[in-house]
This record gives structure tokens, sequence and C-alpha cells, in this order.
């Protein structure tokens, strides 16, 4: 019975240190040693693709003979892509690249127009990229669109204005309108107002002067003096009325100032003369 438990069979032996050795080698080491062997692969930082990482039971601890030693074998040094993040919260940066045996390097914000606040643009390197494995990677969280501040641009020129709603990438939609008071090619009026926060691609009404109005005269020289100043007043002119020498047909036009087609801004005076 003492031999069967010590020289036999059931005797107990150390399992050798096979760490670094080749497949072939670490077989036949731990088959002298009476051991059935089961080879499994696993990464090493360490040790060199295709020699022995370790054994279990570990080197050095006794095991009885005939009985089943896994020998690991080296792949090398592990390396993983990484993942896509983009449009994922990035509260959970940190556990995504966990997940991928990779680690946070660091975050950085930014503001985006396309992305929604808290939530991935992009990581550095980009996705795909393979590196070894817990390397750390970069990743830029948005901060929402970027609030901009409407400018006052009352009295500016349509050039102006399209050079600074080009430069904010805020859109332009112009209209025309007569006006007595802003020169001909500037700004009248805006929508939204001056200092309402907006951002990118937010459309803008601007309001473009025309200047004056103007209006043509009509020629009413031998109209009855009251279908002549009804068809200038219904344009908006004022009318004055003079006489001429003796001033015998006051119900008569006789002549007008200025003439017919003349351009005048509403509200001007035209004069008209009876003889």
């Amino acid at each position: 019975a003492g031999w069967y438990f010590t020289l036999g069979p059931g005797g107990r032996v150390a399992v050798p240190n096979v760490e670094g050795k080749t497949v072939t080698q670490a077989r036949s080491m731990l088959v002298k040693a009476h051991f059935k062997v089961d080879t499994k692969r696993e990464y090493s930082d360490t040790i060199a693709a295709g020699k022995a990482t370790r054994t279990d039971p570990k080197a050095g601890n006794k095991a009885k003979k005939n009985s089943l030693v896994k020998l690991y074998i080296s792949r090398g040094i592990e390396y993983v892509k990484v993942p896509d993040l983009a449009g994922k919260e990035g509260a959970q940066a940190g556990a995504l690249l966990k997940e991928a045996k990779l680690k946070l390097a660091s975050t950085s914000e930014e503001y985006s127009d396309e992305v929604e606040k808290g939530k991935i643009i992009a990581t550095d390197p980009q996705p795909g990229t393979t590196l070894r494995h817990h390397s750390g990677v970069k990743v830029t969280i948005s901060k929402g669109k970027e609030p901009i501040t409407l400018p006052d641009f009352t009295g500016k020129t349509e050039e102006e204005v399209t050079k600074t709603l080009s430069e904010l990438k805020l859109e332009l939609e112009k209209t025309t309108e007569f006006s007595d008071s802003v020169p001909r090619g500037q700004v009248i009026g805006q929508d939204p107002a001056p200092g309402t926060t907006v951002y990118h691609h937010d459309r803008v009404k601007v309001r473009i002067s025309q200047g004056p109005e103007m209006i043509e005269v009509p020629n009413v020289t031998a109209l009855s003096m009251g279908d002549a100043k009804k068809k200038l007043t219904d344009l908006g002119f004022q009318v004055q009325v003079k006489k001429q020498l003796l001033g015998i047909a006051p119900n008569r036009v006789y002549s007008q100032s200025p003439g017919g087609g003349t351009k005048l801004k509403s509200g001007s005076t035209v004069t008209l003369t009876y003889v």
C-alpha cells in the first residue's frame, strides 16, 4: 500500500514549471512527470505567442500521477477595436469602453448641431481603430446646440446682413418695403428681435428698404377742378390751387406742376392752376 501512494500510480508529484517553453517542450515535461495534458490558449502581455504561460494546478503544486493538468499557451498580447460610441450617453462612456476592454482616458465637451446634449459626438482614436487592450480612449460629449445672440441689423446694408448671417450659420429670409425714413438698401427691421437667442440654421426675417415709394403724377389738365383734386388725393398727393391772370374759370384745370408722368413721393404737393 505504501508503494502505491509513493512510487506507484497513487503517488503525488510536483507540477513542473513550463513557463516560456514551447508547446512541444511543455507537453513533454508534463508527460514525463506522469500527467495527462489538456492544452488551452490565452492572451499574455509578457510571454510570446506560442509559448507556455502557466499550468493549472500551478507549477510546484503536487498532484496525483496521471491526473489532468491544464497547459495554457500564449496567444500574445490581446488587441481590441475601438467601439462606435457616437450617440450613446456620455455618462456611460467609461462602462461602454470597459466592456470593450478599453478605458476612458479623458472627456471633453463641444457644441453640436446634430448630436443631442449629453451624448457622445466622437472618440479619439476613431471607431474601428485597433488598440492594445485597456488602452485609453478620449471621448467628446455634446453640449447641445451653440446659443447665438442675434445682432441688431437696423441700418445695416443687405450685403452686411448677408455676410454676418452666413458667418453665424443662420438663414436669411428677405422682404422689401417702401420707407420714407430708411435709405434704400438698408434694414428697416428684423424678426426675431436683436438680442434674441437663436441657433445655427435658424431663419431670420429681415425687411430691406426700397426707399420712399415714388408715384407717377397723372395728367389732370383740362379736367374739372373737383375731378383733378380727387384723382390726385386718391394717389396720396397734396393739392394746391392757384389762379392765373383773372381766374375766370376756377372749375377747370389750366396747368399743373409738376407735369403728368413725373414721379413723386406720396404726400408731395401738386399745384393746379386755373385761369
